[in-house]
């Protein structure tokens, strides 16, 4: 990095190392912030050994984050709760490790803390071709506190499966895979927690104890040799702080300067004073900190042309790839041309007048500190074959039955593993794994379960015939709905402009992959000449707000108006604050239509529209009443279409044909995907969450006010805010008292539907500016409500909630990148019907990120299929399930289309092998997903990524697994050459392709596969 270069030359910081070496105590003053995590680099680069930095908590944070932006090396923040509850880690890495950083904070300077010599007595350190039983070392981590699990992916798990050993310690961001031979370590590989795919070597890794010590007797500083380097940054408060949190034990702020003595010491602060300890001043800087600093893009271009002219460096932190891009083509545009990227996103800015240079970051620039980090690292989701004993599924060519699960069974002297499926008079099915192409989870009516098909009975084939003759008539109806769009002239849309860039620009994070995907999709359907009927699924929080603003943005650029259409009146009012902020800069006119506006002021915006002197008015259902007029619309935005009443959608029907239309769901529902499947809808899918986003910590509990007080408590102390959500408004003040006797610190609101809107906007405004820790609410804030400090969710009777609810309460929590909370809480469970005891089940099951496909599907499970084309398809749909209903669908479509419709069938197999996954490593959930995962590939490459992901977490694969590979190379070669099924007998081998049979007494061609 070049900047580091320009503010310290090598006589300064070699001034610097021969006050140190004197043992000189040094004070750099004028310095804090970005430019201290600079100078930071710039000794690390000279030192080999740790740096131990002590800083208020704010600028700690902020060093932190920049180091880590700036370096590879290790670096540790020492400094709050987590970290004491899991003291070893960070201690065993700072007494083992010594080109490290590790920041701490006053508070914790004087913390009495286990020796060096106690923490490495406790750790195990793990070399390749070290030797070491098997039995001991799954022991040593058994007794450290790890929990055995089957699968790693959380720090403190571990996992053993035959030679191969998983483990993930908390002072790693990945864990580890240690592969054993004969009781030696062959190697040691870090794995992704997701994938579980490996990503590279390592030589040694400590194992560290997880069991807290009970005896704490010596000082962090006690860790440090007399090469390390201790950095005090100094705000006037640290004497102050210490001292008072050295009450009641010995290390006074006198022990600390002493301690303090034999090591190398360096003051900083911002201050023009010197520290409250003796001093040797060296010198001093004039750095300027920008934080708190928001330019308006105006301001921003006459800055950087004056910082020009006066012969300034000017550095541009943070963006690269395609917001670089766009970014120097706003610049270039404008004539600026004075400046450097820095490609590390740094917290704040700096300006030194001294020195000439000034460091923007996309803090001043955009007023936000953006979240993501440079490469968007978040895994996609993906949509898992949850299939458990007792699910009825469907069989294409045998009908509905009820899994029985995996059995393992010898035929002709060979074993394989089928799934086993009962049908009617409680025949049995044994379906091979390979043929799980065939099988299909069902989905109906769990509550009118699909009578069994009888094996051998022509009914099934029957049912479908109907099933499909009855499509026909609704298949025409969207062939027509669509074919009408087509043919109809829209509006094209123009290509980017520069303001479409420099609007772009002002996104506070980084779009993950899914999103620059899906805005390139909506664009390319603005631009075209047919009207755009697209939906956009993603779960909560995943940035579809964000694709339909840029949407907007390029529809008023060409003179169109646009209109948001909300379900509630918060959510309206929420994405009214979100536009007007986001396009504060840009001559936008943006303007709100709900119950929140006064009669006078919506008379006025109803005017403004009709005159075109509004270009995107957002509000409830009141946009599709008939006082509504248009001067131009250009653009309609839905958000969740599905909640609307009959009406609306009917006048949404009607308005869809003659404008572009772009549709949001906060949730992938099933029935949607699965109609985009065939071909009659465009869907766009946000299925990458943002890389700093984590999962929602989801408890169901039996009502208790100790849990309402704990977690009232703990959210406040971390300056964070409740929700509380009881849906009967009769009942809301009397939890008002409950939470201000449990909690009498806690700024209490309550807000619901029936309240007038100046006194439902005034609570919500002041929820939102921080006035208030808990709002006491009803559903009202279920969907679209987001307010990043509230990260605690308290939903009181849980068990009268629906699934899709409960999903879309708890999404209003955990939208920043703190750990959320969501407490359901129940009476006694004996009180709860089985379906509400299976929802809560499910929302406690699936709380990572991207679940809401996978609710949808137990929504689907517990509430019925719906409506999915129609209340006369319902009995259609519960004959066959959802997914054969789809598929039957899709050909009916292709079929009147004129175009050949061939469902993918791969070539059956017959070669008398062996063939299954090992049971003693993966249980029957894992192997179902395998098996399916591998009937589904197409391409010799994709069974090979499955056999090496699999080799890889179990070392070896037995001959059985091998021949399952094998054979489904054999399947895909064989289809594409034509073949209907390979056959083996006794003497010869039979081929049968679509057309004729060839018999080949000599199989040379298999014999690598035997």
């Amino acid at each position: 990095m070049k900047i580091d270069k320009t503010l310290f030359t090598q006589e300064i910081l070699e001034e610097v190392f021969l006050s140190l070496k004197r043992k000189e105590r040094v004070w750099i003053r004028g310095i804090g912030g970005t430019p201290l995590s600079l100078l930071l680099i710039s000794l690390s680069n000279f030192l080999s050994y740790k740096i131990f930095l002590v800083c208020e908590e704010e600028e700690a944070k902020t060093i932190y984050l920049n180091l880590k932006e700036l370096t590879n090396k290790k670096i540790i923040y020492f400094g709050n709760k987590k970290d004491t509850e899991k003291i070893n880690a960070p201690l065993y890495t700072l007494a083992f490790q010594n080109s490290l950083f590790f920041i701490t904070t006053p508070e914790y300077i004087v913390k009495k803390v286990p020796s060096p010599e106690e923490i490495l007595s406790k750790a195990i350190i793990l070399r390749k071709s070290k030797s070491i039983r098997r039995e001991k070392l799954i022991g040593n981590i058994e007794e450290m506190g790890y929990e055995r699990v089957e699968r790693v992916e959380m720090p403190g798990e571990w996992s053993a499966r035959g030679g191969i050993i998983d483990i993930f310690t908390p002072d790693e961001e990945k864990p580890f895979r240690v592969e054993l031979e004969e009781d030696k370590i062959a190697s040691i590989r870090s794995f992704d927690p997701y994938s579980q795919k490996s990503l590279y070597h390592l030589e040694e890794i400590p194992i560290i104890s997880l069991k807290k010590d009970v005896e704490e007797r010596t000082s962090l500083l006690k860790y440090l040799g007399d090469k390390d380097l201790v950095l005090i940054h100094e705000s006037g408060r640290i004497k102050e702080i210490i001292e008072k949190e050295s009450d009641g034990h010995k290390l006074s702020w006198g022990k600390l300067v002493s301690h303090l003595a034999n090591l190398r010491v360096i003051f900083t602060s911002w201050l023009p004073y010197p520290p409250p300890l003796t001093h040797h001043l060296l010198f001093s800087f004039s750095f300027q900190s920008l934080k708190g600093l928001s330019f308006s893009f105006n301001t921003l271009y006459n800055s950087l042309r004056r910082w020009g002219k006066d012969g300034f460096r000017v550095f541009i932190s943070g963006f690269s790839g395609i917001e670089k891009e766009r970014f120097q083509g706003i610049l270039k545009s404008k004539g600026i041309r004075n400046y450097e990227f820095v490609e590390e996103r740094l917290q704040e800015g700096f300006l030194s007048d001294d020195l000439k240079v000034v460091l923007i970051t996309p803090k001043e620039i955009l007023g936000y500190q953006p979240l993501q980090k440079r490469v968007p690292k978040g895994e996609p989701i993906h949509f898992p074959y949850i299939l458990h004993e007792g699910d009825y599924v469907v069989h294409t060519i045998h009908g509905i039955g009820k899994f029985l699960g995996l059995r393992k069974e010898k035929i002709e002297g060979e074993k394989k593993e089928f799934l086993v499926i009962e049908y009617a008079g409680e025949d049995l099915l044994y379906v091979p794994v390979e043929g799980l192409h065939l099988v299909e989870k069902y989905i109906g009516v769990e509550d009118n379960p699909p009578p069994l098909s009888r094996l051998g009975s022509s009914r099934w084939r029957k049912t479908k015939e109907k099933v499909k003759n009855a499509i026909k008539d609704i298949s025409i109806e969207l062939l027509h709905i669509q074919a009408l769009r087509q043919t109809q002239q829209g509006f094209s849309f123009s290509k980017d402009t520069e303001w479409q860039k420099e609007f772009e620009s002002t996104f506070p994070y980084r779009e993950t992959s899914d999103q620059i995907k899906v805005i390139k999709e909506v664009k390319k359907g603005m631009e075209s000449s047919s009207p755009m009927d697209r939906l956009i699924c993603g779960d909560t929080g995943f940035g579809k707000t964000e694709v339909a603003l840029r949407a907007a943005f390029k529809a008023s650029l060409d003179g169109k108006q646009v209109a948001v259409l909300s379900p509630t009146t918060l959510l309206a009012h929420q994405h009214y604050l979100n536009f007007k902020e986001r396009l504060k800069d840009f001559p936008v006119k943006v303007e709100v239509l709900s119950r929140f506006v006064s009669k006078g002021k919506r008379e006025e915006i109803l005017r403004e529209l009709k005159e075109g002197k509004i270009d995107i008015v957002i509000g409830t259902h009141l946009l599709l009443i008939d006082k509504v007029k248009f001067k131009d619309l250009g653009l309609l935005i839905i958000d969740e279409e599905h909640r609307f009443g009959v009406k609306q959608k009917e006048k949404i029907k009607q308005i869809r044909h003659l404008v572009d239309v772009l549709s949001l769901s906060a949730t992938p529902i099933p029935r949607t995907l699965y109609l985009s499947l065939s071909g009659i809808r465009d869907i766009s899918l946000i299925l990458t969450p943002p890389p700093e986003r984590l999962e929602v910590e989801t408890e169901v509990r039996e009502f208790n006010l100790s849990i309402i007080k704990e977690s009232i408590e703990r959210e406040i102390k971390r300056r964070g805010q409740v929700f509380f959500v009881h849906n009967n408004i009769c009942d809301l003040e009397s939890f008002q008292s409950i939470i201000k006797k449990l909690v009498p610190q806690a700024r209490t609101a309550i807000i619901h539907g029936k309240m007038k809107s100046k006194e439902l906007e005034k609570e919500l405004m002041n929820f939102i500016q921080k006035k208030i820790d808990v709002l006491i609410t009803t559903t009202i804030i279920a969907s679209g409500l987001d307010i990043p400090n509230a990260n605690t969710i308290i939903v009181n009777e849980a068990h009268k909630f629906g699934l899709s609810e409960l999903y879309q309460l708890r999404g209003r929590v955990g939208r920043y990148k703190l750990k959320a909370y969501a407490y359901f809480l129940t009476p006694p469970k004996y009180i709860i019907s089985h379906e509400a005891r299976r929802r809560l089940y499910a929302i406690q099951t699936f709380a990572h990120l991207g679940s809401g496909y996978k609710l949808a599907i137990e929504d689907l499970q517990i509430r019925g299929a719906g409506d999915l084309l129609g209340e006369k398809q319902h009995g259609h749909i519960q004959k066959v399930g959802l997914a054969l209903y789809t598929e039957l669908l899709s050909r009916t479509i292709a079929e009147i289309k004129g175009e050949t419709y061939i469902p993918y069938i791969p070539t059956q197999v017959e070669l008398g092998l062996s063939i299954s996954l090992p049971s003693e490593f993966l249980d029957e959930k894992e192997k179902l997903l395998y098996y399916k995962r591998l009937s589904q590939t197409k391409e010799i490459e994709e069974v090979e990524d499955i056999r090496k992901e699999l080799e890889d977490r179990l070392k070896i694969l037995p001959p059985e697994s091998i021949n399952l590979f094998e054979v489904q190379k054999i399947k895909i070669i064989s289809f594409k050459k034509g073949i209907e099924y390979i056959r083996k007998t006794k003497s010869a081998l039979l081929i049968k392709f679509f057309r004729e049979i060839l018999i080949h007494e000599k199989a040379e061609i298999l014999h690598n596969y035997k």
